[in-house]
Protein backbone atom coordinates (compact mmCIF):
# COMPACT_ATOMS: atom_id res chain seq x y z
CA UNK A 1 0.00 0.00 0.00
CA UNK A 2 1.04 3.44 -1.02
CA UNK A 3 1.83 5.49 2.12
CA UNK A 4 -0.74 7.85 0.57
CA UNK A 5 -3.62 5.62 0.77
CA UNK A 6 -2.79 4.44 4.05
CA UNK A 7 -2.78 8.48 4.57
CA UNK A 8 -6.30 8.39 3.62
CA UNK A 9 -7.21 5.29 5.35
CA UNK A 10 -5.56 6.37 8.74
CA UNK A 11 -8.09 10.01 7.93
CA UNK A 12 -10.93 7.66 7.52
CA UNK A 13 -10.54 6.14 10.99
CA UNK A 14 -9.76 9.33 12.77
CA UNK A 15 -13.14 11.11 11.24
CA UNK A 16 -14.90 7.85 12.24
CA UNK A 17 -13.81 8.01 16.20
CA UNK A 18 -14.88 12.02 15.82
CA UNK A 19 -18.27 10.90 14.48
CA UNK A 20 -18.68 8.54 16.94
CA UNK A 21 -17.95 10.33 19.46
CA UNK A 22 -20.20 13.27 18.16
CA UNK A 23 -23.08 10.59 18.04
CA UNK A 24 -22.81 9.37 21.58
CA UNK A 25 -22.68 12.64 22.99
CA UNK A 26 -26.11 13.23 21.46
CA UNK A 27 -27.35 9.67 23.13
CA UNK A 28 -26.77 10.66 26.70
CA UNK A 29 -29.24 13.51 26.19
CA UNK A 30 -31.52 10.65 24.63
CA UNK A 31 -31.45 8.04 27.26
CA UNK A 32 -31.71 8.18 31.03
CA UNK A 33 -31.19 5.43 32.40
CA UNK A 34 -28.36 5.17 35.13
CA UNK A 35 -27.53 1.95 33.14
CA UNK A 36 -27.76 3.01 29.99
CA UNK A 37 -25.95 6.54 30.76
CA UNK A 38 -23.06 4.71 31.95
CA UNK A 39 -22.65 1.88 28.71
CA UNK A 40 -23.41 5.60 26.85
CA UNK A 41 -20.48 7.28 28.51
CA UNK A 42 -18.31 4.29 28.20
CA UNK A 43 -19.12 4.23 24.43
CA UNK A 44 -18.26 7.64 24.46
CA UNK A 45 -15.06 7.41 26.51
CA UNK A 46 -13.91 4.51 24.08
CA UNK A 47 -14.30 6.53 21.05
CA UNK A 48 -12.32 9.41 22.45
CA UNK A 49 -9.24 7.00 24.09
CA UNK A 50 -9.64 5.57 20.55
CA UNK A 51 -9.40 9.00 18.73
CA UNK A 52 -5.93 9.99 20.92
CA UNK A 53 -4.46 7.23 20.19
CA UNK A 54 -4.82 8.12 16.28
CA UNK A 55 -2.85 11.17 16.76
CA UNK A 56 0.77 10.32 16.99
CA UNK A 57 0.45 8.49 13.85
CA UNK A 58 -1.17 11.42 12.29
CA UNK A 59 0.94 14.01 13.19
CA UNK A 60 4.16 11.91 12.11
CA UNK A 61 2.31 11.42 8.79
CA UNK A 62 1.53 15.47 8.90
CA UNK A 63 -1.87 14.72 9.00
CA UNK A 64 -4.59 17.09 10.88
CA UNK A 65 -6.29 17.02 14.11
CA UNK A 66 -8.95 19.08 12.92
CA UNK A 67 -12.51 18.23 12.82
CA UNK A 68 -13.70 17.77 9.05
CA UNK A 69 -17.01 19.09 8.83
CA UNK A 70 -18.14 16.18 6.68
CA UNK A 71 -17.59 14.08 9.81
CA UNK A 72 -19.77 16.81 11.95
CA UNK A 73 -22.77 16.29 8.79
CA UNK A 74 -22.11 12.60 8.92
CA UNK A 75 -22.31 12.58 12.98
CA UNK A 76 -26.05 15.03 12.46
CA UNK A 77 -27.62 12.23 9.64
CA UNK A 78 -26.56 9.56 11.97
CA UNK A 79 -28.50 11.12 15.32
CA UNK A 80 -30.91 12.24 12.85
CA UNK A 81 -31.65 8.63 11.77
CA UNK A 82 -31.31 7.38 15.40
CA UNK A 83 -33.96 9.75 16.23
CA UNK A 84 -36.58 7.73 14.80
CA UNK A 85 -35.80 4.83 16.68
CA UNK A 86 -38.12 4.26 19.58
CA UNK A 87 -35.70 2.76 22.75
CA UNK A 88 -32.95 1.27 23.85
CA UNK A 89 -33.22 -2.27 21.86
CA UNK A 90 -34.47 -0.48 18.98
CA UNK A 91 -31.03 1.46 18.98
CA UNK A 92 -29.10 -1.53 19.94
CA UNK A 93 -30.60 -3.42 16.98
CA UNK A 94 -28.93 -0.93 14.48
CA UNK A 95 -25.70 -1.18 16.31
CA UNK A 96 -25.59 -4.56 15.30
CA UNK A 97 -26.66 -4.00 12.06
CA UNK A 98 -23.96 -1.01 11.21
CA UNK A 99 -21.25 -2.22 12.78
CA UNK A 100 -20.35 -5.28 11.04
CA UNK A 101 -19.46 -3.00 8.23
CA UNK A 102 -17.43 -0.53 10.11
CA UNK A 103 -15.44 -3.57 11.24
CA UNK A 104 -14.99 -5.00 7.63
CA UNK A 105 -13.82 -1.71 7.04
CA UNK A 106 -11.06 -1.62 9.69
CA UNK A 107 -10.05 -4.77 8.69
CA UNK A 108 -9.55 -3.86 5.03
CA UNK A 109 -7.25 -1.22 6.62
CA UNK A 110 -5.76 -3.28 8.64
CA UNK A 111 -4.90 -5.97 6.13
CA UNK A 112 -3.05 -2.70 3.67
CA UNK A 113 -1.79 -0.48 6.55
CA UNK A 114 2.26 -0.72 6.56
CA UNK A 115 4.43 -2.32 8.94
CA UNK A 116 4.98 0.23 11.36
CA UNK A 117 1.52 1.14 11.63
CA UNK A 118 0.16 -2.33 12.11
CA UNK A 119 -0.32 -2.30 15.58
CA UNK A 120 -2.11 0.88 15.60
CA UNK A 121 -4.67 -0.69 13.17
CA UNK A 122 -5.18 -3.79 14.60
CA UNK A 123 -5.90 -1.85 17.90
CA UNK A 124 -8.65 0.00 15.92
CA UNK A 125 -10.40 -3.51 14.88
CA UNK A 126 -10.19 -4.34 18.20
CA UNK A 127 -11.81 -1.14 19.36
CA UNK A 128 -14.60 -1.79 16.61
CA UNK A 129 -14.62 -5.42 18.01
CA UNK A 130 -15.48 -4.28 21.44
CA UNK A 131 -18.54 -2.09 20.32
CA UNK A 132 -19.58 -4.84 18.39
CA UNK A 133 -19.62 -7.18 20.86
CA UNK A 134 -21.01 -4.95 23.68
CA UNK A 135 -23.96 -4.42 20.97
CA UNK A 136 -24.55 -8.06 20.49
CA UNK A 137 -24.17 -8.75 24.09
CA UNK A 138 -27.14 -6.35 24.65
CA UNK A 139 -29.48 -7.58 21.83
CA UNK A 140 -28.95 -11.69 23.34
CA UNK A 141 -29.70 -10.41 27.12
CA UNK A 142 -26.44 -10.35 28.50
CA UNK A 143 -26.83 -6.39 29.65
CA UNK A 144 -25.15 -6.87 33.08
CA UNK A 145 -21.98 -7.85 31.33
CA UNK A 146 -21.71 -5.88 28.05
CA UNK A 147 -19.85 -2.98 29.67
CA UNK A 148 -16.83 -5.12 30.16
CA UNK A 149 -15.97 -5.70 26.53
CA UNK A 150 -15.45 -1.95 26.23
CA UNK A 151 -14.30 -0.92 29.89
CA UNK A 152 -11.25 -3.57 28.95
CA UNK A 153 -9.73 -1.60 26.62
CA UNK A 154 -9.80 1.95 28.63
CA UNK A 155 -7.11 3.48 30.26
CA UNK A 156 -9.39 5.57 31.75
CA UNK A 157 -12.44 3.52 33.25
CA UNK A 158 -15.79 5.16 34.41
CA UNK A 159 -16.28 2.92 36.52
Amino acid sequence: MSTEQFKKDLMELYQSEIVGELFSEQLLHRFTEPDQQLKIATILQLETETKARLRPALLALGLPLTTAEASRVEAKGIIEAFKSLNDWDEMIDAMCQQLPLALERYQQITDSAPVQYRELAVSMVAHEQALLDFATMEANGECDKSIAVMASQLYFKLQ
